[in-house]
């Protein structure tokens, strides 16, 4: 089973940069979800229209959706536990 977790993103880049590592380290962990297959998907807005979450998750399930088996939304600025 390949799971993809998709999150939409614009302007933050500090969230960004504290996220991904932890979500390296959360599946890396021994634990029973250890050896599933992630795929992370940061779909970014460009600037100038008002940010549109539902737009981004849409985008961002139809993209890798030959490559995965099932989806999560994720949002940059919560680390999961």
């Amino acid at each position: 089973m390949r799971l993809g977790i998709v999150v939409p993103f614009r302007d933050r880049q500090e969230h960004l940069a504290s996220f991904l590592p932890h979500l390296v380290a959360y599946f890396e962990r021994d634990k029973a979800d250890k050896h599933i297959d992630v795929r992370v998907l940061i779909v970014e807005q460009p600037q100038g229209l008002p940010f549109n979450r539902g737009l981004l998750i849409n985008i961002g399930f139809a993209m890798p959706k030959p490559e995965i088996d099932y989806a999560c939304f994720h949002d940059v600025d919560y680390l999961p536990i």
